[in-house]
């Protein structure tokens, strides 16, 4: 019998986009169903606040490091157009990670979202 479990998904969410604690609730639900439809164990999500520069996005690489994570999930769009330019490539460089919107499951870049 063949494995067909799809790779580990961390989700990373920017909650001063947010405007409460229970928005970011319901992000981080989203996320979980966006795992959940398109199969993905959803090992972790990274929440960045924004007194904790760069915390959660380094957190981030090392854990996508260290688990041998491919795939990163952000709730929209929104939230790739405030990644500080080449922090997908950075992710991409050296977690080997690639970073989707909920939105959709094709595969998004920076540049694509700017």
């Amino acid at each position: 019998m063949t494995d067909a479990t799809r790779p580990l998904l961390y989700g990373y969410i920017r909650a001063y986009l947010l405007t409460s604690h229970n928005e970011l609730n319901g992000v981080k639900r989203r996320l979980a169903e966006f795992a959940d439809g398109e199969s993905y164990p959803l090992a972790n999500i990274y929440v960045k606040q924004a007194h904790m520069v760069p915390a959660a996005f380094q957190a981030l690489v090392d854990a996508a490091r260290r688990h041998d994570v491919r795939t990163v999930v952000v709730p929209d769009v929104q939230h790739l157009k405030v990644l500080s330019p080449g922090m997908s490539e950075h992710l991409e460089h050296y977690a080997g990670a690639r970073v989707i919107a909920a939105t959709s499951a094709a595969p998004q870049s920076s540049e694509a979202a700017s």
